[in-house]
């Protein structure tokens, strides 16, 4: 359950990105690269709690953010929490990145 939640967040922000035929060859690969590279770093990611909520905060390697996901029940949380729960596992200045959900 909690590596597909990371793997539907990773598929949902690739394909905001473009997919399909319209893609390269290179870019084919290079997606196919990006996929592999969360899904190596959700392997290892780490749990933190912010206020009472468990998120575990994936790291993929040469890049300048982190996966972050709601661990248990569903419940409400801000982009101030997920925020938080990066820079309680990586020490960096954490800011949400709303991607595709601008469009929502």
């Amino acid at each position: 359950m909690k590596k597909s939640v990371f793997s539907i967040l990773t598929a949902l922000t690739l394909a905001g990105c473009g997919s399909g035929p319209s893609l390269t060859p290179e870019q084919r690969t290079a997606q196919d690269a990006a996929f592999a590279r969360n899904e190596k770093a959700v392997e290892s990611a780490t749990q933190t709690t912010v206020d009472g909520k468990t998120f575990r905060v994936a790291l993929p390697e040469g890049t300048a953010f982190a996966l972050v996901a709601l661990v248990g029940t569903p419940t409400p949380y801000t982009g101030a929490n997920l925020e938080t729960a990066a820079r309680n596992v990586t020490g960096c200045k954490a800011t949400f990145g709303a991607g595709v959900l601008v469009f929502i």
